[in-house]
C-alpha cells in the first residue's frame, strides 16, 4: 500500500464521538485511569501517562504509523536510554499492526481460531510491552528490554486479563474484534485462560516480577472500573468532572 489510505484519521472507538478532538481527549482520560489501576499517582510520571495515551490512541484513531515526539520527555522523568529506545519501537510496531489491521479486514482472519497467533497480536497491539516498561521505570527499575521475560509474561497477562474481563461483561461479544471469535468459542476461552495462568505462574517465579504483578493482573478489575468499557457496551460517551477536565489541562501543556 503506498499513498495515504481514504480512512486515515478515520474514528473507530464503537462510541457517539464527534471529532478526531474529542477522542484524544476521552483517550487521556483512559491514559489516566489505567495509570492509577497499574501503578497509582500520575504524579511525577507526566510523559510516562503520555505515552500510555500514544500507545491507545490508535486503537482509536486510523492513524498512519509514525514516532510521536515522547523520547525527550521521557529522558526528563529519567528513563533509562535503553528503556526509552525499547519503548519506541515497540509504539512504532505497535502503529503499524494497529494500521494494517483497520486498512485491511483480511489481517484478523488470518489469526481466528489460533490461540498463539491471537495472543501475540493482541500484546502487540496493545502495546503491553512498552506499557509494562513505563510502570517499571515508575519504580526506578531498569528492564532488558527484547529479552526480559518478565515484561514478555506481563504483557501477555495484561493482554488476557483485560480480554477475558471484558468477555464476562460482553463487551465486543459477536464482533469480529473479540479474542476468542472463531469456530470453537469455548475452546478458544479454555487455551486463554490456560495461557494466562502459565504465563502468571512464571512471572511469579521470575526475580523481580513482583514489579508487574499488578500490571499483569490489572485487567480483572481496570475493565470493572473505568468509563472506558462501559462505554464500550452504551455505545456512547459519559461526560467528565470538572475536576478532571482540569487534571486533564495538565497534559495539553507540553
Amino acid at each position: 500500500m503506498t499513498g495515504p489510505h481514504p480512512n486515515d484519521y478515520s474514528l473507530h472507538t464503537g462510541k457517539d464521538d464527534s471529532s478526531i478532538e474529542e477522542a484524544i481527549l476521552y483517550i487521556m482520560r483512559d491514559a489516566l485511569q489505567w495509570w492509577v489501576n497499574w501503578v497509582g499517582s500520575p504524579d511525577d510520571h507526566k510523559w510516562k501517562v503520555m505515552y500510555v495515551a500514544f500507545a491507545a490512541i490508535c486503537d482509536d484513531i486510523m492513524i498512519p504509523p509514525k514516532r510521536p515526539h515522547l523520547l525527550q520527555g521521557l529522558r526528563a522523568e529519567k528513563v533509562a536510554a535503553e528503556d526509552i529506545e525499547f519503548m519506541d519501537q515497540c509504539l512504532l510496531r505497535q502503529y503499524v499492526f494497529q494500521y494494517f489491521e483497520k486498512a485491511d479486514a483480511r489481517l484478523r482472519q488470518l489469526l481466528l481460531s489460533d490461540t498463539a497467533l491471537m495472543t501475540q497480536f493482541r500484546a502487540t497491539t496493545a502495546n503491553t510491552h512498552g506499557c509494562a516498561v513505563a510502570v517499571m521505570a515508575s519504580a526506578g527499575v531498569e528492564s532488558m528490554g527484547v529479552v526480559d521475560v518478565a515484561v514478555e509474561m506481563a504483557s501477555v497477562c495484561n493482554a488476557l486479563s483485560m480480554d477475558i474481563a471484558k468477555e464476562s461483561l460482553g463487551v465486543l461479544k459477536g464482533e469480529e474484534t473479540e479474542s476468542v471469535a472463531g469456530d470453537d468459542r469455548g475452546r478458544l476461552q479454555r487455551e486463554l485462560r490456560w495461557v494466562y495462568v502459565r504465563c502468571i505462574e512464571m512471572l511469579d517465579a521470575l526475580p523481580g516480577g513482583h514489579h508487574l504483578r499488578r500490571f499483569a493482573t490489572s485487567g480483572f478489575h481496570f475493565v470493572l472500573l473505568m468509563d472506558r468499557y462501559r462505554e464500550r457496551l452504551k455505545g456512547l460517551r459519559f461526560p467528565m468532572s470538572t475536576l478532571l477536565l482540569r487534571r486533564l489541562e495538565d497534559y495539553k501543556r507540553w
